[in-house]
């Protein structure tokens, strides 16, 4: 049996649940209640309604931490700490400094819902509302896929030698969260931006991250599929580049919990072959881009061959791939002639 962070082993109801208590079996003079997710051992009240936890106004940080660790296994010792931290305001650092800091009802309570989410199988970055990248810090939730670090591959890429100017045109398509044009703007002051995605909500999402960043004045959103949205634009782009879905449909069932249950399930699906929005994009870049502008893409494992194959076969040159940590081709880039 866990044990809730506020509950004593030596005050044991008549069901075998502990009471709520503080060591020694005192009650404390202040408790304060709320309602909880239903779950094994909650049971509805008569009235209907589900039964309130009591909890004490105060507890311990090591008794949380304790609490936690037991909660979500000893491997999740990291998040623990990191979701404590987070909840108070402090540097994980601190924690340990501090094992017998008082926590309020109010932390208390923030925190055993992280927990509880967390213990779902929740995302850590959406329960935090945050996920870095690029080392800058961006909001993220359900409406759009949590940045991983290998597309940050795409960033380096593009601040390369492949560009020379300093004036840049930059279509990102399927931008999400934003974060690929937000990190390039941050690093060239002279690049301008669109930014598409079909999704409204991300767009949201983004355009918040971007007024966040202080580069909202040199990125436009607009909602569209891949180009279409740029049809006022053709030829006037020197950069596309796009982290679209490429996860084939038959292997989402396989894909972990936290992922396949939380993430937005149009940011994962690539099609039959996960290629389906890849090979469109190469399509349709050619009349965004101008005369030796570039495609830069990130691809999925075992698709590098045919998207190099199909990049050519439609009139790019120079086409490279570049491996991630892992060993895997990840992206692709390649200039229209």
């Amino acid at each position: 049996m866990i044990m809730e962070p506020w509950e004593s082993s030596s005050r044991l109801g008549a069901s075998g649940r502990t009471l709520p208590g503080r060591a020694g079996g005192k009650m404390p003079s202040g408790i304060t209640g709320f309602p909880r997710p239903a779950r094994p051992g909650w049971v509805p009240a008569p009235s209907g309604h589900v039964m309130r936890r009591t909890l004490p106004r105060l507890v311990t940080l090591s008794a949380l931490l304790k609490w936690g660790v037991e909660r979500l296994g000893g491997m999740k010792r990291l998040e623990v700490e990191v979701l404590l931290s987070e909840c108070l305001g402090c540097n994980r650092s601190l924690l340990a400094l501090e094992l017998e800091k008082e926590v309020t009802a109010d932390h208390l309570e923030q925190f055993v819902g992280w927990i509880d989410r967390r213990a779902q199988g929740e995302p850590m970055a959406y329960i935090r509302g945050k996920k870095e990248f690029w080392s800058l810090d961006f909001y993220v939730d359900r409406r759009v896929l949590i940045p991983r670090p290998e597309t940050e591959l795409l960033v380096e890429q593009a601040l390369s030698s492949m560009i020379k100017s300093e004036a840049v045109n930059v279509a990102d398509i399927g931008t999400g969260s934003g974060v690929l044009g937000i990190a390039l703007a941050k690093e060239r002051k002279g690049w301008n931006f669109v930014a598409v995605d079909s999704s409204k909500e991300a767009l949201e999402v983004a355009a918040q991250n971007a007024q966040s960043h202080g580069v909202a004045d040199r990125i436009e959103f607009r909602e569209g599929d891949l180009c279409a949205p740029l049809q006022n634009r053709r030829g006037n782009f020197d950069l596309v580049v796009a982290n679209l879905p490429y996860i084939p449909r038959s292997d989402l069932e396989g894909l972990s919990v936290d992922v396949k249950n939380y993430e937005p399930l149009q940011a994962l699906d690539g099609g039959a072959d996960g290629l389906e929005l890849i090979f469109r994009l190469v399509q349709e870049a050619r009349s965004c881009l101008q005369s030796r502008g570039w495609l830069l893409l990130e691809i999925g494992l075992g698709q590098v061959s045919v998207v190099i194959g199909r990049m050519k076969q439609l009139g790019f040159r120079e086409v490279h791939s570049r491996e991630d940590l892992q060993g895997i081709p990840r992206i692709v880039w390649g200039q229209i002639v």
